[in-house]
């Protein structure tokens, strides 16, 4: 998903303790940590459950909510940074028919529900 060249320049950019407050280089993070943070919210599972590796996500998502918006620059304080880079995502949740399929989607398929601007990003 990511090629060596950016992976070895998101190594030597994080080995450093101020690259978050320089803000070209947050410019040129925002697509990259994105892109990213959509895929680890929708596609990384644990492998014994089959349920989404996030403890967060997975409680929306037992919840019948669907993955709804990501929030770049979210929270820029320093356990923001630590945790999730700064990001932060919405989870939402429609009527109360969808919220229950949605739920027995993801019980009993695994099934993740990802609203188009989300889906749009893992496409990119």
């Amino acid at each position: 998903m990511i090629s060596p060249e950016i992976r070895t320049w998101l190594q030597s950019l994080f080995a450093t303790t101020t690259w978050h407050l320089d803000e070209p280089t947050l410019e040129q993070l925002r697509p990259i940590v994105i892109r990213l943070c959509a895929y680890y919210l929708t596609q990384v599972k644990h492998s014994k459950t089959g349920y989404a590796r996030d403890p967060v996500a997975n409680f929306h998502l037992r919840n019948g909510a669907v993955v709804w918006r990501l929030n770049w620059l979210a929270n820029r304080s320093e356990k923001g940074w630590k945790q999730s880079l700064s990001m932060m995502v919405n989870y939402r949740y429609y009527n109360i028919e969808q919220i229950n399929q949605n739920c027995l989607d993801y019980i009993d398929k695994r099934t993740i529900h990802v609203d188009e601007q989300v889906s749009r990003l893992l496409l990119a």
